[in-house]
């Protein structure tokens, strides 16, 4: 009987919550508008990157999911690789014709071989002031640096592995109501880090092989873009897979 009216009080007092608290969108996809650069040309770090007053002309656009080489395709910075021998005009593709190129190290001059900025602008909904904000990554590739409105959210150090997913407690960084900027640096998996592309590890991705190729697909090639969502009052949050990272 005890458990019984235990568990009333918590329908009710949920009930009672859902009844009073506005509605409030589950959580706000970070989709498009998405730019990138390679670090290597920005001269500045992510402090001043993932700033309003932050100017990136010059950088390619890019919609997540997608590595770095499926977004500078996309943006027409190289032809279709999936047309006569245009993947072999991409930097770092400079690999014997037939060779395993995951046995390979990356070319030193390649243009992968270093970290890529991802950029994004996007207004947190004004309702969401006062809750709990999570930032949610469900496949960064291989490692990355995070920062949000100037702060640095998580490191590389934290943030590493293939397609592991995260979420950040970014209620301190994030300004609801008001315009907020992520900036993520990307790196691409050393050497060691690489499995063979035909490892069950390997998930499928928005793009082909090619991309594996030149750069380890690296990038924010997740099934799904990050999000920011509020959670529901702590004693009743949502939990999530053991499998996934909390890092607050």
């Amino acid at each position: 009987m005890r458990i019984c009216g235990i568990a009333l009080l918590l329908v009710s007092s949920l009930m009672s919550w859902s009844q009073t608290s506005p509605r409030v969108a589950s959580s706000l996809p970070l989709r498009e508008g998405w730019m990138i650069q390679a670090a290597c040309r920005v001269d500045y770090g992510g402090e001043k990157i993932s700033t309003a007053g932050f100017q990136s002309q010059g950088w390619h656009r890019a919609t997540v999911p997608t590595t770095v080489l499926a977004a500078l395709v996309q943006d027409k910075v190289y032809p279709d690789p999936d047309w006569g021998m245009n993947l072999r005009t991409i930097p770092g593709t400079v690999y014997p014709i037939g060779a395993n190129f995951a046995n390979l190290p990356m070319p030193q001059d390649s243009p992968f071989m270093g970290p890529w900025w991802f950029r994004k602008e996007f207004v947190v909904p004004a309702e969401y002031r006062g809750r709990t904000l999570w930032l949610d990554f469900l496949g960064i590739n291989y490692r990355a640096n995070i920062w949000l409105n100037g702060k640095q959210i998580a490191n590389s150090e934290a943030v590493a592995g293939a397609w592991r997913s995260y979420e950040f407690d970014v209620t301190a960084q994030a300004l609801p109501g008001r315009t907020n900027v992520l900036a993520v640096e990307v790196y691409s998996p050393l050497e060691n880090d690489r499995p063979s592309p035909s490892s069950t590890g390997i998930p499928s991705l928005p793009t082909s092989s090619w991309d594996y190729s030149a750069t380890w697909n690296s990038g924010l090639a997740e099934p799904w873009p990050c999000a920011i969502r509020p959670s529901f009052p702590r004693w009743i949050r949502r939990r999530w897979p053991i499998s996934r990272s909390r890092l607050c």
